[in-house]
């Protein structure tokens, strides 16, 4: 069996980090993967050192990002427009001389570029999410797209992410969650580059592993913050993680932390980030697009306890008082009380740290997802080709 991969990237995020291990992971299985992205360059580099051969595809159009004026959102849609046929034409081309079964495409401009251009090449389309819908937009779009592009199934990496998607796209709708490479996310192997570098020496450090924007909670954190830097004086903050507005940040987390946090951006060995931590925080808002956190599912791999607040779907990963605390959205006094109590007790923290690998072990290594993903793409495959063959022969 060989799919085209549709994966949009502008940066290199959690979907981005799940699409490669499944690019890589997936030939193990039997099935041939053709992976198309773009358009930035941190996904390129990312499959060149992991082995991947892809097809980079400039045509792939930037994320929106901050608010704009009305001609430069009616440009926006323009460039998203011109992409849209361009790839289009460029993936239907791929599917066929590939000769590509099955179109697996990743976030909302994957699921239309992929849909018309599985389409196109007369290949069934499957949708991969990732995130929940937040606005009514997002809502009526997914209708609309769904019954345009028609996709034969939809994967959903946790409950609360198709519970958002699937009541509003009409097909089959699956699970298989996010999976973590244990090989590379290993407490025993992994070394505390970070403190080292920045000569954070013995003091307690919490990290951050998401892009610096508010509905990933840093205004909650900044609160919470100034409270954490009474309580424990010594207290380090590193914050990993790229976004337009991480100036803003950077420079408020530095003034209630009084200089005492680092942001250090993207970071390629993220597993050296959580081993140089001894709590890593996630403050997601209830109206943010968080689904299954990477960043909770890597810490806990790493034997970091976290403390996340009660969104998407961070209760399919964390289990209250075993792996971590989970704690209400926009509640930085719950924030502090959690971080400190672990900050305080070297054994809480062993013990929630080597929960949290057992439990990654168990439910989310990624051979096993990734097992679990083949058998199911060749199921719907199957499922596809049954369907086409009853119309065909109703027709006739």
């Amino acid at each position: 069996m060989r799919i085209v991969y549709v994966q949009p990237a502008e940066r290199l995020g959690g979907a981005e980090r799940q699409g490669i291990v499944a690019m890589r992971l997936l030939p193990l299985f039997g099935i041939d993967v053709v992976p198309v992205v773009g358009p930035g360059d941190a996904v390129r580099r990312a499959l060149v050192q992991s082995g991947i051969g892809h097809v980079f595809c400039p045509e792939f159009p930037g994320e929106f990002e901050e608010p704009a004026p009305y001609p430069e959102r009616v440009a926006r849609h323009a460039r998203h427009m011109l992409s849209h046929y361009l790839l289009r034409d460029r993936i239907a081309n791929i599917a066929l001389e590939r000769g590509a079964d099955l179109v697996f495409a990743s976030r909302p401009f994957g699921w239309v570029a992929g849909g018309a251009g599985a389409r196109m090449a007369r290949v069934p389309c499957v949708w991969r999410a990732g995130s929940r819908t937040t606005t009514r937009q997002q809502r009526a779009w997914l209708r609309l797209g769904s019954s345009l592009y028609k996709p034969v199934a939809l994967v959903s990496n946790c409950r609360a992410v198709a519970d958002s998607i699937h009541p509003l796209v009409s097909c089959p709708s699956y699970l298989v969650p996010n999976g973590v490479e244990l090989d590379r996310f290993d407490p025993d192997a992994a070394t505390p580059r970070f403190r080292d570098a920045l000569g954070l020496g013995t003091d307690p450090v919490l990290g951050i592993v998401a892009r610096p924007a508010r509905e990933k909670g840093f205004d909650t954190l900044v609160t919470a913050l100034e409270k954490l830097s009474k309580r424990v004086p010594e207290l380090r903050v590193l914050v990993a993680g790229e976004y337009p507005g991480r100036g803003y940040y950077e420079d408020v987390f530095a003034r209630v932390t009084h200089g005492r946090t680092r942001f250090v951006g993207h970071v390629d060995d993220v597993e050296s980030f959580y081993c140089s931590c001894d709590v890593v925080c996630l403050a997601s808002l209830e109206r943010s697009v968080e689904g299954l956190s990477n960043a909770v599912l890597e810490a806990m791999a790493m034997e970091r306890p976290v403390v996340a607040t009660l969104v998407g779907g961070v209760t399919e990963a964390v289990t209250h008082g075993q792996e971590g605390w989970l704690v209400p959205p926009e509640d930085p006094a719950a924030i502090v009380e959690r971080v400190v109590s672990l900050l305080q007790s070297p054994e809480l923290r062993a013990r929630m740290g080597a929960a949290g690998r057992s439990k990654v072990k168990a439910k989310f290594s990624a051979h096993v997802v990734v097992a679990h993903l083949a058998q199911l793409l060749r199921e719907i495959l199957e499922n596809s080709r049954f369907h086409l063959r009853s119309v065909q022969k109703a027709a006739s």
